[in-house]
């Protein structure tokens, strides 16, 4: 196995919208893997080159637990049955992703879960959300997680060759130029090489995905 994406995840507004979505693929007749992680209910797909998508709703962050400061999550069944049936209840039929749909977040496989804490915790400065030995969950603002990273099949390996399909960039949208300074600053600081495109700044994180860092509408 290679570093570099793991799955990219969809963000629904709804429940129904969700279940709506779920309806119209299972009717298709195409496979599809589910997971309530507690915080959220996920359902998950592979594209025509393997590439894993998660498709999810929140729940409201007042029904998320937290533990010492760190979001709670888990692995159970979705009540797909119940999630249809809202959707139903609720007139809301899929005719493709409804407004207010966005990327919720992006998991990556990484080489070494430590080197990952201090890339994107220590340097880009995203908070621990949640920590084991073989996987990291990091946010901003007190999210879930934005980023998602484990070492569960790509411990030490390296990257995927240049002639496979694979994730070229994704982008960290971040509140103002004086943060991206003080990003830039830190990145400064730990010697690690960026590139300033216009109004992008692009880098490589230690396994070689291109991160983008914008700042919204400049």
């Amino acid at each position: 196995s290679y570093t570099g994406l793991y799955h990219f995840a969809i963000l629904l507004p709804t429940r129904a919208d969700l279940g709506a979505w779920a309806k119209h693929w299972l009717a298709l007749g195409h496979p599809i893997g589910q997971g309530d992680h507690g915080v959220s209910e996920a359902l998950y797909l592979e594209d025509p080159d393997m590439h894993g998508i998660e498709i999810y709703r929140d729940r409201p962050r007042c029904e998320w637990r937290r533990r010492n400061g760190q979001v709670q999550m888990g692995t159970g069944p979705v009540d797909l049955k119940g999630m249809i049936e809202e959707a139903e209840k609720e007139g809301v039929d899929f005719n493709g992703f409804p407004a207010g749909t966005k990327l919720g977040h992006m998991h990556l496989q990484v080489g070494d879960i430590p080197e990952a804490e201090r890339f994107y915790c220590r340097i880009l400065g995203f908070d621990i959300v949640a920590s084991m030995p073989s996987a990291l969950f990091v946010s901003a603002g007190g999210y879930h997680h934005h980023i998602g990273m484990n070492a569960w099949h790509s411990q030490a390996a390296g990257q995927p060759p240049d002639s496979s399909v694979k994730l070229n960039f994704f982008t960290v949208e971040l509140p103002s130029e004086e943060a991206r300074r003080e990003v830039l600053e830190r990145l400064d600081q730990a010697g690690v090489p960026h590139t300033r495109q216009g109004e992008d700044v692009t880098l490589d994180d230690p396994w070689g995905n291109r991160v983008l860092l914008q700042i919204p509408g400049s």
